[in-house]
């Protein structure tokens, strides 16, 4: 879902409220991503060492991360919505690095 920063990216990214939610979509975006590749990173990790066994660990991981962001994401959406600009905490490490132009 953190995926729907594109809309407001392609509409109206000049706007301060709508940049400060188009980064924290961003971010929500790219922690995704490096929890997906470190989920696949350990899973294939356990598999060469604990063969198939390791595949229940990580699926159940995967769930909980999926439910997290999921969680995260309806939230941006709600606060989106009102007219609320608030954080997501921890994930200022990667916002502040962001660039919209």
């Amino acid at each position: 879902m953190s995926v729907l920063f594109v809309i407001p990216w392609v509409i109206k990214k000049d706007h301060p409220f709508v940049a400060f939610h188009l980064k924290q979509g961003m971010g929500l975006f790219v922690a995704e991503v490096i929890v997906w590749i470190g989920l696949w990173l350990v899973e294939a990790f356990l598999t060469a060492v604990f063969s198939y066994r390791a595949i229940g660990v990580t699926m159940f991981l995967g769930k909980i991360a999926w439910l997290v962001f999921g969680a995260v994401s309806v939230a941006g959406f709600y606060f989106a919505i009102k007219g609320i600009t608030k954080k997501i905490p921890y994930l200022e490490v990667i916002t502040k690095h962001l660039k919209i132009k």
